[in-house]
This record gives C-alpha cells, sequence and structure tokens, in this order.
C-alpha cells in the first residue's frame, strides 16, 4: 500500500489519514448553518465517533495508511 498520493499528502511526506471531524456536512447561509449528512450519504472511511463527529481512517483513493 502508498505511504500518500495526491489526494491525501500532507505536504512533509506523511499521509493526512486519519484524521478526527465533523460527520459528512454542507453549509447554509455561508458557515453560519450547517447540517449533517445522513449516515447513508457517509463514505466508507467514515467512522462516527459521536453524533456529527468522527474519523476519517483512510484515503478512499489509495487506501493510505493502510495496515501497519
Amino acid at each position: 500500500m502508498s505511504r500518500y498520493c495526491e489526494h491525501c499528502h500532507d505536504g512533509n511526506g506523511e499521509c493526512v489519514f486519519p484524521y478526527m471531524g465533523l460527520a459528512p456536512h454542507i453549509h447554509h447561509n455561508g458557515f453560519t448553518d450547517t447540517e449533517i449528512l445522513p449516515k447513508s450519504n457517509h463514505p466508507t472511511n467514515f467512522h462516527e465517533t459521536e453524533p456529527g463527529m468522527g474519523v476519517y481512517t483512510h484515503c478512499l483513493m489509495c487506501g493510505a495508511p493502510g495496515e501497519e
């Protein structure tokens, strides 16, 4: 498995995954109103840890960081 690809390279020779963040969402009225998307719209690399938050586990393009 690759260490990273052009989609997940952090600019310093590492992969940005895994990282914690908001669940997939969209913004309304600029950034003042955020709507969390239904779980059916979450990508396969997102693991929800609490409502509206979770971990993006790996790159959907190359699979990095892979299994250690």
